[in-house]
């Protein structure tokens, strides 16, 4: 990937050719976790540039007038065009985007720009971020904005938030020979290369397979992972805390006709204490708990690792799919999973070329 602002920018930091980086990255990963009996990985690699289906930018105003995109870099910002990194179709309308609202009062106190686009492009969502309330006629002038560029727009200050199209994209994924349809919004998590997404879910799909049964899922999100595993299971309990998460990945679920499926709006603690009669809770009055039998857990927790709830949980299930953001983290985690589970398959996921972040997955099997 070709950038001008490598090195001054503080988003890319690896300054290697591809290959090279992801060797790093594989002989990271097998020093930290060959302790845990991790003797070889799987390796899903990334797009070498536009990967990026989603993003957030500074934006500078310039003294002698005009806008640009700005980025963070170690002591401050750094005004850039475009990003090598990000959607193609971003690239190609920023600078029109950009043009067309230094030239109007929709420019003014506009301090940050996000975008959502689906994989191939099709659906996009320009997020458009203030510092003063907006008005009537910002409304016009972003109607015109989606007009012209064929997206949908969003305005957003304190308390409050307009629409102009649609809040959430359409993506399409195919896994192997199966094609899964999902929408995403920017206000919840949504994996930010799609290629890469699609090739965790097949790997996901491919460990979960080992094992029919009920499946069990923490931290669910909006089906991303949930859906794909329910064809490979007899039932699915999926609990997420987040409620915007909970609403998508519902929708989600109808619109893929994946119907043995039950989400669950709460935190693993709380489904925790309900798995060991500790409490009651109304949120799962129509889920007979004591009905399913857990085969397979899976767990995509936040970079902080799982909590003391989730690894009760899922140390009492036969098989364990971990997907993690943290190498850190899931090496702690594995301190305690490890003492009743062991290691067969790993994987590393290329989700951000050109940095040290490493996206992983391992599944464990119960000690014999």
């Amino acid at each position: 990937m070709n950038c001008e602002w490598f090195g001054e920018c503080g988003s890319c930091t690896l300054p290697l050719e591809y290959n090279d980086q992801l060797a790093i990255k594989k002989r990271d990963f097998l020093a930290q976790f060959e302790p845990f009996g991790v003797k070889d990985i799987e390796v899903f690699t990334s797009a070498k540039s536009h990967y990026r289906n989603r993003g957030e930018f500074r934006v500078w105003h310039e003294e002698s007038g005009g806008l640009t995109l700005a980025m963070f870099k170690k002591n401050g910002l750094v005004a850039v065009s475009h990003c090598p990194a990000m959607h193609k179709r971003f690239n190609e309308m920023i600078g029109g985007v950009l043009a067309f609202l230094d030239e109007r009062s929709i420019s003014r106190s506009l301090f940050e720009i996000d975008f959502l686009s689906s994989t191939d492009g099709a659906d996009f969502i320009l997020i458009l971020i203030y510092h003063r309330a907006i008005d009537d006629e910002w409304v016009n002038l972003a109607q015109q904005l989606a007009d012209r560029y064929h997206i949908s727009v969003i305005g957003r200050s304190k308390k409050q938030k307009i629409v102009i199209g649609n809040e959430y994209i359409n993506e399409t994924v195919f896994v192997g020979g199966d094609r899964y349809s999902f929408i995403q919004s920017f206000a919840s998590f949504t994996q930010p290369n799609g290629g890469v997404n699609a090739q965790m879910i097949g790997w996901v799909t491919n460990m979960a397979a080992k094992s029919r049964g009920d499946f069990l899922e923490l931290y669910c999100g909006n089906g991303n992972f949930t859906i794909p595993v329910s064809k490979q299971s007899d039932r699915v309990v999926a609990i997420e805390q987040n409620k915007n998460a909970i609403v998508i990945a519902k929708t989600n679920a109808e619109n893929n006709h994946s119907k043995n499926i039950s989400f669950v709006r709460m935190n693993a603690n709380e489904f925790s204490d309900a798995l060991r009669k500790v409490r009651e809770f109304n949120r799962l009055k129509e889920i007979d708990l004591d009905s399913y039998h857990f085969k397979t857990a899976l767990v995509d927790p936040p970079r902080a690792g799982l909590d003391l709830g989730s690894l009760e949980i899922i140390s009492q299930i036969d098989s364990i799919i971990y997907i993690s953001c943290n190498p850190i983290s899931l090496a702690e985690n594995l301190q305690t999973l490890t003492q009743t589970h062991y290691i067969t398959h790993a994987a590393i996921f290329d989700q951000f070329p050109y940095t040290h972040h490493i996206e992983c997955g391992v599944y464990l099997e119960r000690n014999k």
